[in-house]
């Protein structure tokens, strides 16, 4: 039997892949519609490489092998960082113009 806090888990794994490709969908949707299409596409591109980066380094690390501090664990957060930060930088660009003050 499965718990509530696996449960939520689970479901917590789900939304990377989903908003990964809702930015890259948005982007390429709104590309030649608006002035800052250039920026959103260049803001997803950075969250994908980011992406690809976290997941080299977690597959590189894996579970089951030693610690190293000098190995590229040290490095886990800072792609993790980046993806996060550039996500608020697309919706940020994205909803920008449409804010009402």
């Amino acid at each position: 039997m499965t718990t509530i806090e696996e449960t939520l888990t689970k479901l917590s794994e789900m939304r990377l892949p989903s908003m990964v490709l809702a930015v890259l969908i948005l982007s390429f949707a709104l590309d030649g519609q608006v002035s800052y299409a250039r920026l959103l596409m260049t803001v997803a591109a950075v969250i994908w490489i980011s992406l690809i980066v976290m997941i080299g380094i977690m597959l590189r690390v894996g579970p089951g092998k030693p610690p190293d501090p000098n190995g590229p664990e040290r490095f886990v957060g800072v792609p993790n960082r980046l993806l996060m930060v550039a996500y608020a930088v697309w919706l940020m660009v994205a909803a920008w113009p449409v804010a009402r003050w």
